[in-house]
């Protein structure tokens, strides 16, 4: 397939997608709930539709992401672990792992050969959870966000690191979910879902850090708001010594090594100059976005963590990985854009953020190649 072809076939899963997560949130209004099913005399009933809906909406990503050959920059290192791994017992399967606590990850691989036998039933498990993950996480958001724009904008950005770094992009999808509880204050319930995302990819143990960036509403909201943007900005900064310290210990010694042999990155100057449009709209609807949920000045300290952790990535290459979990925040403030203008203007607000997202896959993925996707190859084309 040429490159001008995966370059339709991407958007088009993407804007399928879009397009059923529409469908789904207006069926949600209709309806009066989110939920896809609901208790009648003590019996589980389904919303047969909306499950459908939901089926539909995953279908093609995942599928496309199951199907694939040597698509994604790790592609080759997963099947060696795929193949490695599910050879071995489960008991002896911490013992083999490029990391020993990422226990869900290792299993995976068992299971996959148990139920399927090859590497494409690896793909599709762990496409499957990131991308159902992912859209529960967002739906949860869907009575303040477009779920339209959310789940287009959250492709763009995500989809192509799925097919690349796949534990790290089922943490994210995990942390995504956990962002609740931050929102709710539900310091277990969040710091349940950090561990269970840590089993899936240790640098997820980060994302506790997000906890205390929620601001208390009292007399000394202001202090509080500054002190949190101190941190935004300290912690890429000193991310370096932070996590040479986390690496050291025993638990995550594993990933000391790559510490050091991969300490220096590059400047992103695409995904910098890409997001400089996103902060200003953000400061200028940043009234709005507070006035429509407080919580959404959470969801802004995530996007300055973000910003600030890809200007950094010159000094330290693994800043990009913690940059993942941040996104989630730009995610669900953009996709609120459209309900921050006059209704007149709502739909120009979302095509716009639409078509800016596209094209920020095409420069990134494309033209940059970044994440290896391009052209797309599957095992019927191999």
């Amino acid at each position: 397939m040429s490159n001008q072809m995966s370059l339709m076939l991407y958007y088009s899963v993407f804007f399928i997608s879009a397009l059923f997560a529409h469908v789904i949130e207006k069926k949600d209004r209709l309806s009066g709930t989110k939920s896809i099913c609901y208790f009648r005399n003590g019996i589980m009933k389904i919303y047969s539709k909306k499950m459908l809906l939901w089926f539909a909406m995953m279908f093609f990503p995942v599928y496309i992401a199951t199907i694939r050959y040597g698509i994604g920059t790790d592609y080759t290192q997963y099947k060696v672990f795929f193949y490695r791994n599910s050879a071995i017992n489960l008991s002896d399967l911490s013992s083999v792992a490029l990391q020993p606590t990422e226990v869900i990850s290792n299993v995976i691989y068992k299971i996959a050969y148990i139920l399927f036998g090859d590497f494409q039933g690896y793909l599709f498990i762990t496409s499957l959870i990131t991308i159902w993950v992912a859209f529960v996480a967002m739906h949860y958001y869907s009575n303040e966000i477009s779920f339209f724009v959310a789940t287009f904008s959250y492709f763009c950005l995500c989809y192509a690191p799925s097919l690349n770094i796949i534990r790290q992009m089922m943490a994210v999808s995990v942390v995504f979910y956990g962002l609740r509880y931050i929102t709710n204050k539900k310091l277990i319930k969040y710091l349940i879902t950090i561990l269970v995302a840590t089993l899936f990819h240790t640098t997820a143990i980060f994302g506790v850090l997000f906890y205390f960036l929620r601001i208390k509403n009292d007399k000394n909201v202001k202090i509080r708001q500054i002190g949190m943007i101190i941190v935004c900005l300290s912690f890429p900064i000193f991310f370096g010594s932070i996590f040479e310290l986390f690496t050291s210990l025993s638990l995550f010694r594993t990933y000391y090594g790559f510490f050091y042999s991969t300490d220096f990155g590059f400047l992103h100057v695409t995904d910098i100059v890409f997001r400089l449009p996103i902060a200003i709209v953000i400061i200028v609807f940043r009234k709005k976005l507070e006035a429509r949920n407080e919580v959404n000045y959470f969801f802004e300290l995530l996007f300055l963590m973000e910003f600030v952790s890809l200007m950094l990535t010159s000094y330290n290459k693994w800043l990009y990985r913690l940059m993942y979990y941040c996104i989630p925040g730009e995610i669900v403030l953009v996709s609120q854009f459209p309900q921050c203008v006059p209704l007149r203007d709502k739909q120009i607000v979302r095509i716009g953020v639409v078509f800016y997202y596209a094209a920020f896959f095409f420069l990134n993925n494309y033209v940059r190649g970044v994440d290896e996707i391009f052209p797309f190859v599957s095992i019927y084309m191999k």
